[in-house]
């Protein structure tokens, strides 16, 4: 019941070291502005020892309205569990992940742009149901994967924390996914300029609605869309 942090109304400027907003349970931003730098920017270089973030939560990070700006080393918006945004608009510019949330991370609407990011979202279990995203990654768009995400990047770039690849679990079948994770769209507009893979799912996608746009490489093991299960449109 202790460890929050709420945010309704006002104008907010933190420039942090570490994190610019750190909650040991929840964050709630439901209006205002906020403008965070954390760790210099996503054009500093920080060791794995200090945690640099945007906005984090050890439990969630929720998202109902305000304008959110954040230049960060590290992840712009983070949840050791779940991560919600409902509506909003969203500039992030990350030396991690844009977004990123250990369990679940859903999207209801709003106007998020990632201008800059290692990943751009980044979760287990992903939903997309409405809203304008707009990702530039110099790695995967949109990742869906397990583990613990690192707290930065090393020296030249490099990301730390061993965050896994697509590969899937050995001896699962693709045209039978049973699995743990997955990437969901429901409706809006996604846009993804990547470095990497655009859509990478260590799992299934399920695609309802919604417009989905992909540039990004055809080299290096790369494509517009990487999954391990089946995809349902």
């Amino acid at each position: 019941s202790k460890g929050f942090i709420t945010i309704d109304l006002g104008r907010i400027e933190v420039t942090a070291g570490g994190d610019a907003i750190s909650a040991q349970t929840n964050v709630l931003v439901s209006g205002g502005e906020l403008i965070l730098t954390s760790g210099g920017g996503s054009d500093a270089v920080i060791d794995e020892t200090l945690s640099t973030k945007g906005i984090k939560a050890g439990s969630s990070v929720t998202i109902e309205n305000g304008f959110i700006t954040i230049d960060s080393a590290d992840d712009s918006l983070h949840s050791n569990n779940s991560l919600t945004v409902n509506t909003g608009t969203i500039n992030l510019s990350s030396g991690d992940d844009g977004m990123h949330a250990d369990s679940t991370l859903t999207i209801n609407g709003g106007d998020t742009t990632i201008t800059r990011s290692y990943e751009g979202i980044e979760s287990a279990v992903i939903t997309i149901n409405n809203g304008s995203i707009k990702i530039t990654s110099s790695d995967d768009g949109i990742n869906v994967s397990g583990g613990v995400d690192g707290s930065g990047m090393l020296p030249g770039g490099r990301p730390f924390g061993g965050k896994p690849k697509s590969g899937g679990a050995p001896g699962q079948d693709a045209f039978n996914y049973s699995g743990d994770y997955y990437l969901y769209i429901n409706g809006g507009l996604i846009s993804v300029d990547a470095g990497g893979d655009g859509i990478d799912v260590n799992g299934a996608i399920e695609m309802t609605n919604g417009i989905v746009i992909v540039n990004g490489p055809t080299e290096n093991m790369n494509g517009a869309l990487d999954y391990d299960g089946t995809f349902n449109i």
